[in-house]
């Protein structure tokens, strides 16, 4: 696979991450009547996280950039949206983000948030963005155990 991701370099603010980039989950999906390969990768200092699809030949074909970390990929399972889940360290809870497997590159929402938006990024957002924002129940500690998960039966976590 001819990857790009060692040389991905984003901006947030004044602040650059990238590379080194830790791959967390690999999905094989059909979009378009194309086999797609996702791959979520984080910066070692925790976010951002940048899912990179490519195509069967191992080209990468898009990007999307999420200011936290994203550990979990799969399909719906009508097949019609790519889901990213983690964690939104720029709105402070789990996270799935909605995508378009067709074409799933872009960024997360970044208005509003606590961290600058990414200079660099993609141009384009998710399908849908969602929050679940941290309680006293459910905060997380120096290595996050609460994140939004998507299960292989369409079930969120």
């Amino acid at each position: 696979m001819a990857s790009d991701v060692g040389r991905i370099l984003l901006r947030f603010g004044d602040q650059q991450f990238g590379p080194a980039w830790f791959p967390e989950d690999v999905l094989v999906y059909r979009a378009a009547g194309a086999t797609r390969i996702a791959v979520t990768h984080h910066d070692h200092t925790w976010w951002p996280s940048v899912v990179v699809v490519y195509d069967r030949d191992g080209q990468p074909t898009d990007r999307f950039v999420h200011a936290g970390w994203l550990r979990d990929l799969t399909m719906t399972s009508d097949g019609r949206y790519l889901l990213a889940a983690g964690i939104s360290n720029s709105f402070g809870g789990g996270a799935p983000a909605v995508l378009d497997p067709a074409h799933p590159g872009g960024t997360a929402p970044a208005d509003g948030g606590a961290l600058p938006a990414c200079a660099n990024c993609p141009a384009g957002s998710p399908v849908a963005y969602f929050v679940a924002p941290w309680s006293d129940l459910a905060e997380p500690s120096d290595t996050p155990a609460v994140v939004a998960k998507v299960e292989s039966d369409g079930s969120i976590e």
